[in-house]
């Protein structure tokens, strides 16, 4: 096989994948679940009749354990999403398009010049 398009196919193989881990949204899908936590437990805290500065310091502790573990279950994703796409690319990689390239035709190397001139 051309192992100079192999290269090439790994290479944009790799450098898309990449692209998937630097682009995941490990911020958005963290501070959700903190914000998640933090109003779950201010609701469930004034919802059992706790006094509020409780209510508020535990709201407090369970916002920040919601977006630790946010945190790392979308690393986790990443990286899955990651490994497959990179297992998925490696078994069906893209064909090279060069010998597919199609000649000129003499209709379309005229441009519209050539229908005005037919049409009028």
């Amino acid at each position: 096989m051309n192992t100079k398009s192999d290269e090439k196919h790994s290479e944009a193989a790799a450098g898309a994948a990449a692209d998937v881990d630097s682009s995941f949204p490990n911020g958005l899908v963290a501070s959700s679940l903190g914000i998640s936590g933090f109003t779950i437990a201010i609701v469930a805290g004034l919802g059992a009749g706790n006094d509020a500065s409780d209510v508020l310091g535990r709201a407090i502790v369970a916002a920040l354990g919601c977006y630790l573990a946010g945190f790392f279950l979308s690393v986790i994703a990443a990286h899955v999403v990651h490994e497959h796409l990179s297992g998925f690319r490696a078994a069906h990689p893209v064909p090279d398009a060069t010998p597919f390239q199609s000649k000129r035709s003499p209709v379309t190397e005229g441009g519209a010049r050539n229908v005005e001139k037919r049409a009028a």
